[in-house]
């Protein structure tokens, strides 16, 4: 599946990277609109966020077999995707952090946010 999305490109995602940029920078936007920011609170969150999908891509630094790299060309990001897909446990306690954390922010909206 990753051949048919890079299909000879370097990038496979253009078009959701900028999609996802733009809803992150709306929400930011409506955060900081509606003074909801707490700073410690949100550079805690920020930078938990940063280290945490840095620790993840650094599980996948083991270098590829040659019949599981990709074709060329070949840039970082697509390196990167072919070795998530050919070992996606490795980053095994960064998923499960980010699991943890996306479980507790959602109750904590339901429950605090929503009053359910």
């Amino acid at each position: 599946m990753l051949d048919s999305a890079y299909k000879g490109k370097t990038s496979g995602s253009k078009i959701q990277d900028i999609f996802f940029l733009t809803v992150i920078l709306i929400l930011l936007g409506l955060l900081f609109v509606s003074g909801a920011t707490e700073y410690i609170s949100f550079i805690t969150g920020l930078l938990v966020g940063m280290i945490l999908i840095q620790l993840y891509f650094h599980s996948f630094s083991q270098p590829l077999t040659p019949e599981k790299s990709p074709e060329p060309p070949i840039s970082a990001i697509k390196m990167m995707s072919y070795a998530i897909e050919a070992n996606p446990g490795r980053a095994w306690k960064e998923l499960l952090i980010m699991t943890i954390l996306f479980i507790w922010a959602i109750y904590t909206l339901l429950t605090q946010g929503f009053g359910l």
